[in-house]
C-alpha cells in the first residue's frame, strides 16, 4: 500500500503508484542541466483521496 514515484521516460513523466493503480504524473522535459516540469495531474478516482501514506 505505499506510494511509487516511478520515472517513465519513454512517455516523459513520473508517475505516482499505489497498488499498481496511477494516482498521479508530473511530465517532464530534460536539458543537460535541467529537469522542467510541463504539467501535473492528480486522479480524482483514488478510492482514499489523497496521495499521503497515512
Amino acid at each position: 500500500m505505499s506510494l511509487q514515484v516511478i520515472d517513465v521516460p519513454e512517455r516523459q513523466r513520473y508517475e505516482v503508484v499505489r497498488d499498481g493503480r496511477a494516482l498521479g504524473l508530473a511530465a517532464y522535459q530534460k536539458t543537460d542541466q535541467l529537469v522542467v516540469f510541463t504539467h501535473t495531474e492528480i486522479h480524482g478516482d483514488d478510492p482514499r483521496n489523497t496521495l499521503s501514506e497515512s
